[in-house]
């Protein structure tokens, strides 16, 4: 009776241990995630910025409704995906990312504003920055 009362004390203990083992794993994913997506955006900018300011040199002008251009201090559209996805816990479908990019003052003259999202999203798949996880879900890969 007495190694069986031990026994379920030692579960009971290793169960709260592995509680907060899992705990500790999911604020650490969540910090790996936010650094991820802070990495990101310096990537971003450290690739797109010298290519943004040869073109602006080479026209000779700040217009803004050249294509690609944003007005600066403006996160790019990639930029706020990530963002987006990366504080979301589980995961974002597409229509749920569009609706909180829109939330967010997310502002497009496309036409298309679907289409623009779902093309920006399909290149960030492809170039490993979202992932799709077992419930078709978007998230920041780990």
């Amino acid at each position: 009776m007495e190694s069986a009362v031990h026994d379920l004390d030692r579960q009971i203990k290793q169960g709260e241990t592995l509680t907060a083992l899992l705990q500790r794993r999911l604020e650490l994913l969540k910090s790996l995630r936010q650094v991820e997506t802070e990495i990101a955006a310096v990537t971003t900018s450290a690739i797109v910025a010298p290519v943004a300011r040869e073109v602006e040199e080479s026209s000779g002008s700040a217009d803004l409704k050249k294509r690609g251009r944003k007005p600066k201090g403006e996160l790019s559209l990639s930029n706020m995906i990530l963002q987006l996805v990366s504080s979301a816990e589980d995961g974002l479908t597409m229509s749920q990312i569009a609706a909180k990019l829109f939330e967010n003052g997310f502002k497009t003259e496309s036409a298309e504003p679907a289409r623009l999202i779902s093309a920006t999203l399909s290149s960030m798949k492809s170039k490993g920055l979202l992932v799709k996880n077992e419930r078709n879900l978007f998230i920041v890969p780990v």
